[in-house]
């Protein structure tokens, strides 16, 4: 980070020319070394296996029962396999464009709009219908975001940091212009890709046609306007570790990107009365995990950054001090007010 310079705007411009230079390797390297590059090619292997294994095995058991249960076996055999495949497939392709539009955003060295991004992504395609609207979305706020991003980014630049930050406020508007509508048309193969997946693979009647419970939020069980997302991750935090946490009380749950040069560094803060947890952005496992009887206090030290301290050490928390990089002033703002307000209310929950 650049602060407190002073130079001439030749000088400055060369700085950060050179900044941004570097920042653009440093987020290439991890994203071209990233196993989602390539797929997945492990989901892929294990889907065509389970389907040659239907085909071998839905025949055999049929013809045990005769011989029109035998070709039953068959046709349901062969459509395991194809269904399968196709599943894989549209699986890998999916991560495969999803890694490359993630990276390319984090060239873009835009928080908000990475921000946005995740919380786009959050939301699931449930079919292929679901997964065009959904896409056609991100493809459009990419090419809206960067036209405008060429206008207001020099602005709030220079509004926020002076010359330095028109001039950094101009490098983000024209990387934006190139890469967040090449990221929107990523984002929307993903989508579809990802609506195409979920067609093909097998589901239960009540999974088609049911959505997630509703959330309800706090230790008096508000009710809001239903929010699919929440409501995701109200259901994610009940399964969590046999249902450890079944009996909490939801609050909210948050995309933190702690470095937008390797996007498989974000994870998703879930704040609920009892406790604030760290779960894997993709796999939804539990990183960590912090009592809220146990918190004294909560700190923002600096405006992308804030620090939860603790009456007494744990082992994930070995110095009281859990820190929550956010890189977004106003997430900082948002997480910092939410938490001091639960520890005034904590005596409720």
């Amino acid at each position: 980070m650049l602060e407190n310079m002073i130079d001439s705007s030749e000088g400055i411009l060369s700085k950060l020319s050179k900044h941004y230079t570097q920042e653009t390797v440093k987020g290439i390297v991890p994203l071209l070394f990233s196993i989602n590059v390539i797929g997945n090619p492990v989901g892929l292997f294990k889907n065509i296996s389970t389907g040659m294994k239907d085909l071998v095995e839905k025949p055999l058991e049929g013809f045990e029962k005769g011989p029109l249960e035998g070709g039953y076996g068959m046709v349901k055999g062969a459509s395991s396999l194809v269904r399968n495949t196709a599943s894989g497939a549209f699986n890998s392709l999916g991560k495969i464009t999803d890694s490359v539009s993630t990276g390319l955003s984090a060239l873009t060295m835009d928080q908000e709009y990475m921000q946005y991004r995740e919380r786009l992504k959050m939301k699931k395609a449930k079919d292929v219908l679901e997964g065009v609207e959904q896409g056609a979305k991100s493809m459009l706020s990419g090419f809206e975001k960067g036209l405008t991003g060429i206008v207001l980014k020099p602005a709030e630049g220079a509004k926020k940091e002076g010359v330095a930050g028109f001039l950094k406020g101009t490098f983000q508007g024209l990387t934006g212009l190139v890469v967040k509508p090449v990221a929107g048309v990523l984002d929307f193969a993903t989508k579809t890709t990802e609506g195409l997946k979920n067609t093909t693979s097998t589901k239960t009647i009540n999974e088609d046609l049911t959505r997630p419970p509703r959330a309800f939020y706090g230790a008096d069980k508000q009710y809001r306007i239903y929010s699919e997302g929440d409501s995701n991750m109200n259901l994610v935090m009940q399964k969590l570790k046999e249902g450890k946490y079944a009996r909490n009380h939801y609050i909210e749950a948050l995309v933190i990107s702690p470095d937008p040069r390797t996007p498989t560094s974000n994870y998703i803060l879930l704040i609920s009365c009892e406790n604030i947890l760290g779960l894997s952005y993709y796999e939804r496992h539990l990183l960590w995990e912090i009592n809220t009887s146990n918190i004294v206090d909560v700190v923002a030290n600096t405006s992308d950054k804030f620090a939860i301290v603790l009456k007494e050490p744990t082992k994930q928390v070995p110095d009281r001090h859990k820190v929550i990089i956010t890189r977004n002033e106003k997430l900082t703002v948002h997480l910092v007010a939410t938490i001091k307000s639960l520890l005034e209310d904590l005596q409720q929950c």
